[in-house]
């Protein structure tokens, strides 16, 4: 799922529930590798929980979602045979294949969520290629829906 939205203000986390702090939310964020900031948000009327990055730089949310389970959807990522030197014959590569390694939002499952019926969107960060559909559903900081707004 793809959700253009307005470019977040995340303050420095404390151990409560999120909080207005000015003009955003209080969330409780790690950054054990200095990489990046992460953070549970809940989406979809069923509350799913997801581990994302908060990207303060990106406009858009980016998760991944039983979309990837379509098959007409996609490309589906091809394995490049490995030639084994002992056998001397070619070898599955034994990469993962799958087109999402996980699946962190089930449209499907949300009676809230709304099909943009937009193109597929494509986007570079860095080295990721993103590719997807635009949905709009209920996105909230904390577990008791508080922090709620439809991206």
């Amino acid at each position: 799922m793809l959700s253009k939205t307005k470019k977040p203000e995340v303050a420095n986390a404390t151990p409560s529930a999120p909080s207005w702090a000015g003009k955003g939310f209080k969330v409780d964020l790690d950054n054990e590798d200095g990489a990046g900031y992460v953070g549970t948000i809940f989406l979809g009327s069923e509350n799913q929980p997801a581990r994302v990055l908060f990207d303060t730089g990106s406009d858009f949310l980016a998760v991944t979602s039983d979309l990837c389970l379509d098959p007409k959807l996609g490309k589906q990522e091809k394995d490049e045979p490995v030639f084994n030197t002992t056998s001397f014959i070619y070898m599955p590569s034994g990469k993962d294949l799958r087109k999402c390694k996980s699946n962190a939002y089930m449209s499907k499952s949300s009676s809230t969520s709304v099909n943009m019926h937009t193109e597929d969107e494509k986007l570079d960060y860095g080295s990721a290629k993103l590719s997807g559909k635009m949905y709009k559903d209920q996105t909230c900081l904390d577990q008791n829906k508080t922090s709620c707004i439809d991206l």
